[in-house]
């Protein structure tokens, strides 16, 4: 925890934040995501520091004037849409990426499905709805009737 205690060091401790924040944001915005791993250790230890402090201040052991309260609920405001930005941010990316691996596993599915199997008259027959494309062709089948 910092050396300065209050509402101060909550300000302090949520100014940082929010600019680390940003940062990831810009990062996400230039589509470079792994760059997000560089800022986790510290983004960490700021949330453990604002919590720490904010925790102080709910149990009552730091007073604080009108103004200052004020001032700490525009500070967390502003915490709150930057991590708000943050996190639409990520499930963008997020979405974007699963959607990106769906339509890869998709085309190796389409690219690995099997032949259409064969007819009775010796001929590839078309998978069709109406010939129950679901079910699994084989390489050779005999139709005859004894």
């Amino acid at each position: 925890m910092s050396t300065e205690s209050g509402p101060a060091a909550v300000t302090e401790s949520a100014r940082r934040l929010i600019e680390l924040i940003e940062t990831e944001n810009a990062c996400l915005e230039a589509r470079q995501p792994p760059k997000l791993a560089d800022t986790e250790a510290r983004k960490r230890d700021l949330i453990e520091r604002y919590r720490a402090e904010v925790d102080m201040i709910r149990s009552g052991r730091v007073r604080i004037r009108p103004e200052e309260r004020q001032i700490l609920i525009d500070t967390g405001r502003a915490l709150e849409t930057a991590m708000a930005r943050h996190a639409r941010m990520v499930v963008r990316m997020k979405s974007v990426t699963e959607g990106l691996v769906h339509a890869v596993a998709e085309r190796a599915a389409r690219n690995k499905a099997p032949a259409d199997g064969y007819g009775a008259n010796g001929r590839v027959q078309a998978a069709t709805l109406a010939r129950n494309a679901y079910r699994a062709p084989t390489a050779l089948s005999v139709n005859r009737m004894v």
